[in-house]
């Protein structure tokens, strides 16, 4: 049975439950709109193996264990096909003192290099943010891909 491994970053302080759901949700809708033209039967074969979904396993690694663990899947062809997510929104808490204190110039950075959007009364602001990467993994490379898995010390998603 082939499975979607999504790893969510844990190393996000506003990484919270509903956040990494919803990343996790993003993962599986990029994967089905990239694999599917190009591996329509796979695809179907996969969805048919529940009811309507295949089977997807959450995992969590901070972003510098996932970038390693990325390079070592490819190196050794244990993915068929994976994915990375970027969020351009990513919801982030800034405290309002401190969006006050930043020079136009320090906004003006922010905004071209990171996409940060704010609302200086709330603090509410979002930034572009690598949340989550994918691996779709056939039947015949999951064993494999568990020991890279521990390795690197991803684990289920808390």
């Amino acid at each position: 049975m082939s499975r979607l491994y999504v790893i969510v970053r844990n190393d996000l302080d506003s990484m919270n439950c509903g956040k990494g759901m919803a990343q996790a949700n993003h993962s599986g809708t990029q994967f089905l709109s990239q694999f599917n033209g190009k591996y329509p039967n796979v695809v179907k074969e996969w969805l048919n193996e529940g009811k309507g979904f295949g089977t997807v396993i959450v995992l969590e690694s901070a972003i510098e264990t996932l970038d390693y663990f990325k390079l070592a899947i490819e190196e050794h062809k244990l993915s068929l096909y994976s994915g990375v997510i970027i969020d351009d929104t990513y919801p982030i808490k800034v405290p309002k003192e401190f969006l006050k204190i930043l020079s136009k110039e320090a906004i003006d950075y922010l905004h071209k290099e990171h996409n940060l959007l704010e609302d200086l009364e709330s603090g509410n602001c979002s930034i572009m943010q690598h949340t989550c990467s994918w691996f779709f993994v056939e039947d015949d490379k999951v064993d494999d891909f568990k020991k890279y898995c521990d390795r690197f010390g991803i684990r289920l998603h808390k």
